[in-house]
């Protein structure tokens, strides 16, 4: 019995914790999807407002879209691009909980 009431005791911390990073989770993928890389959706809408001599030369960076973002990762650039959105997210989320 005494357990179970440890158990429930803690339940709306974890809530809580798992709520925090589902939505810091979602934002960072919703901000990671935006980066104008041809294989995410920000490509799409930059390819929207490039004119079309330009559209011409994004559109051959297409194939190689994946290497691109994997070269980001690995250089850290992502990194430095999603950290201050993420202590942004936190700071937001703190002063709600």
């Amino acid at each position: 019995m005494g357990l179970w009431h440890g158990v429930g005791a803690s339940l709306p911390g974890l809530l809580s914790f798992f709520v925090f990073y589902f939505v810091v989770i979602n934002i960072l993928l919703a901000v990671f999807n935006l980066i104008p890389v041809p294989p995410l959706d920000g490509s799409r809408v930059l390819l929207y407002l490039l004119p079309q001599g330009g559209k011409r030369l994004f559109l051959m960076l297409e194939p190689f879209g994946f290497v691109i973002v994997f070269l980001l990762l690995y250089a850290g650039v992502l990194q430095h691009l999603l950290m201050p959105i993420v202590s942004w997210v936190e700071t937001i989320l703190g002063r709600f909980g």
